[in-house]
């Protein structure tokens, strides 16, 4: 339960920080930007909001409770791909700089797609340990 919990609250740190990292690199109006706290606010509250229903589905240990916690891992997953593409339209095609912010997009992103995989790994290895052989 606890390493669920942790590995949910990583990757909701993880989503906070790659906003802030877009808003601190301006890439057009619809973007966050940190001149407009209004907006940057919203995106939080929009994240935070994103994150509850995995956070306390992590402190449940019921079965089915578990495998709507992977499908919405899996999701997770898939949305740090994304950020990893994400990064690359930020970093002007293949040429990706340290200094430039779509490179710590990219390494955000392969963090969190890394962590989602663990946790969704390890809570399907937990239905393999508890089912029945017949």
């Amino acid at each position: 339960m606890a390493k669920r919990f942790l590995m949910v609250l990583i990757t909701m740190i993880l989503a906070i920080i790659t906003l802030f990292i877009v808003a601190y690199v301006p890439s057009g109006s619809g973007a966050p930007d940190f001149d407009q706290p209004a907006t940057s606010w919203s995106s939080i509250g929009k994240l935070v909001s994103l994150f509850v229903p995995p956070l306390i589905l992590s402190f449940f240990n019921n079965h089915s409770v578990k495998i709507i916690f992977v499908i919405y891992q899996c999701f997770l997953g898939l949305v740090f791909l994304g950020i990893i593409l994400l990064g690359f339209i930020f970093s002007n095609g293949f040429n990706v700089s340290i200094s430039d912010g779509g490179f710590w997009i990219m390494c955000i992103g392969i963090i969190g797609t890394v962590i989602s995989i663990i946790s969704i790994f390890d809570i399907a290895r937990g239905f393999k340990r508890n089912s029945v052989v017949n």
